[in-house]
């Protein structure tokens, strides 16, 4: 009776248990069912859609569409690309924005700070989306619970920031200065450091760094730190009597070939000074800014510039227009270096200059094993209405561009083919806009040389390796379509050292550059062999037009107060798009687009005001120092194009 009882409740036992598992698992299932529904609900919602928490700086992003989300982050970078970065010593303020550029019509520009707000969008949309299905769940669930923070995409060119900050703050600083070699009636003394005073540069850097990346326009200032000297007197008086014995060794005499420089004891004396070198030790030498610009004036006499032969195409026939040249010069550097190490070390007063050899690729033998025998193609631009200035640095680019040769293989840059970018070469300068300051750099032109150079490598059908398009809608670089009205679109900016506009000769034979101007109209023709290659390109679509801001007015102590200078010119700002098709014999086409957006852009007028007080230096004054010596903190701006 007992075990009939038992097997009864063991079996009302089971009844019970697996009724209670069944509804476990419907309740499992029903929650499963639930939250897939609810997940299925979710994504369906934010299909095309930035998954919720997702952020750019203080941006919420969460269910924007990517175009939604790029205009937003437009508005807070258009913002910095009108009105700039301010940035604030006391009651001084410079607004620096990321486009430099000329005053003319058509001048150069470059952009120092560019925004790349479509990988940035492309980021924040790939959160939750580019790993599997377990990472994306997760990472959707921790950006909806944490938030997630995508960051800006930009670039900076970080030495032209200090460039502009310097070049409008350095009045308000005294930088430093070494203890220095002098020499009083043929006497070796030792004139004291300085203990100078700097705005901290680098920590300017990392704050704008900060504030690009929050996208925050509010003031940056700048503060003082102390600009130690690196060589203190009481290390250099060490190095007098040594000084005093090597101004003996005079006269020195510098020799190369059948020519010879001698250095007096005068000259010796202001060349000598005090070098602290990578080991933190102080010597002597003769690298000195005296005798630097004195080996500088030597080479001048004995340069000879290496020549590649040019060619131009008359009469169907290649004809040599420059003999190639082996090039000879000072290597100063090299020279410095040994004439140092023979007075201070060796304690000779003979030295033989060091010179460096630069030989040509092609030479007149052969010209005929080149394979140049047809035109590829051409392009052409018109320059009309430009400035004086302008239109020689356009002639005088197409001077030195006629008769290049590029080799089978060869990535052409433009950059390189022009330089040097020196008043001494040819090239003009003109006034540009760097913060509060109007300051002259070598320029205008190189756009039109960049936009013909262009469109002759399209109509020749070669590759494009680097090509950045101008950053405003300028009516110079136009081009006219089936005799319709002429468009934007299809430009080239170059600046030294970049952007560059670059292209491979993949032809299999070299290239002729040949350059003409007719009136107002710039004619690049590429000669060389047809390989069978044609190419078209298809009108740039004009989109997202937009009206230039109001006039921007910059304070500026370089006018008389209330005195007005417009230096810019307002450009409608608008998107320009085309393809670029090269078939080649064996049917293969290739695509390449190229996307421009020009920027809106305002009249920029600096207008006069009274200049700022230069603060107290807390730093005893230098006496006047006749030595010439580099100073570690001197700032030198490169010219660029």
């Amino acid at each position: 009776m007992t075990a009939k009882k038992d097997r009864q409740h063991s079996r009302k036992f089971h009844i019970w248990l697996g009724t209670r598992i069944l509804i476990c698992v419907a309740i499992c299932i029903v929650i499963a069912l639930i939250i897939a529904t609810a997940y299925f609900i979710f994504f369906q919602n934010y299909q095309q859609k930035i998954f919720p928490g997702v952020q750019v700086a203080d941006y919420q992003l969460t269910g924007f569409t990517a175009k939604e989300a790029l205009e937003m982050l437009e508005v807070p970078t258009e913002i910095i690309q009108t009105q700039g970065l301010k940035y604030q010593w006391q009651d001084y303020q410079v607004a620096v924005t990321p486009t430099i550029g000329g005053a003319d019509e058509g001048s150069f520009s470059y952009d120092f700070i560019t925004f790349d707000l479509n990988t940035t969008v492309a980021h924040a949309y790939a959160v939750g989306r580019k790993g599997t299905w377990s990472q994306n769940i997760q990472e959707q669930l921790q950006s909806l619970l944490f938030r997630k923070a995508i960051p800006l995409e930009y670039t900076m060119d970080q030495k032209e920031l200090v460039n502009i900050l310097t070049e409008n703050f350095q009045e308000f600083e005294q930088p430093a200065k070494d203890a220095q070699l002098i020499f009083v009636d043929h006497e070796a003394r030792v004139q004291e450091e300085f203990i100078g005073k700097t705005f901290d540069y680098p920590a300017l850097v990392m704050t704008t760094n900060e504030h690009l990346q929050d996208l925050n326009t509010e003031p940056i200032f700048l503060s003082y730190i102390d600009d130690a000297p690196r060589i203190k007197t009481n290390e250099a008086k060490e190095l007098l009597t040594e000084a005093q014995t090597l101004v003996t060794l005079a006269p020195l005499t510098l020799h190369h070939e059948d020519r010879s420089w001698s250095i007096t004891q005068d000259n010796l004396e202001k060349a000598l000074a005090f070098r602290y070198n990578s080991n933190a030790e102080i010597s002597l030498t003769l690298d000195s800014v005296f005798f630097r610009d004195y080996l500088q004036n030597i080479a001048k006499e004995v340069y000879v510039s290496a020549k590649e032969g040019k060619f131009e195409i008359r009469d169907g026939t290649m004809v040599q227009i420059q003999e190639s040249q082996l090039g000879k010069e000072v290597d100063i550097e090299a020279s410095l270096e040994k004439i140092s190490q023979v007075v201070t070390q060796e304690k000779q007063s003979d030295i033989q200059l060091v010179m460096k050899e630069t030989k040509p690729k092609v030479t007149a033998e052969n010209v005929d094993d080149l394979g140049i025998v047809e035109k590829i193609g051409e392009g052409r631009s018109n320059f009309a209405g430009s400035p004086r200035n302008r239109i020689l640095n356009i002639k005088h680019g197409a001077s030195k561009l006629h008769g290049i040769l590029i080799a089978p293989e060869e990535e052409f840059s433009l950059v390189r083919a022009l330089q040097p970018f020196t008043l001494e070469d040819g090239w003009l300068p003109e006034l540009v806009i760097k913060g509060n300051k109007t300051v002259p750099e070598i320029g205008g032109g190189g756009c039109q040389l960049g936009t013909t150079t262009f469109r002759a490598t399209m109509g020749s059908g070669l590759p494009v390796t680097e090509r950045r398009s101008h950053s405003y809608a300028v009516s110079y670089y136009f081009e006219k379509f089936d005799a319709g009205k002429a468009v934007p679109g299809t430009d080239a900016t170059i600046y030294e050292p970049s952007p560059d506009f670059r292209f491979v000769n993949d032809t299999g034979n070299y290239i002729l550059f040949q350059t003409r101007v007719e009136g107002t109209e710039l004619i690049f023709e590429f000669w060389g062999k047809n390989d069978g290659r044609t190419s078209a390109r298809t009108k740039p679509v004009i989109s997202n037009w937009t009206a230039p801001p109001p006039r921007k007015e910059i304070p500026t102590p370089d006018l008389a107060p209330g005195e007005v200078n417009c230096i810019e010119k307002p450009h409608a700002g608008l998107n320009a798009t085309f393809d670029y098709f090269v078939t080649l014999t064996n049917g293969e086409t290739r695509k390449q687009t190229f996307d421009s957006r020009y920027k809106a852009w305002q009249e920029v007028c600096l207008v006069g005001v009274t200049p700022a007080e230069k603060p107290q230096s807390q730093s005893q004054e230098t006496p006047k120092n006749n030595n010439n010596n580099t100073n570690k903190n001197q700032n030198n701006n490169a010219k660029k194009q």
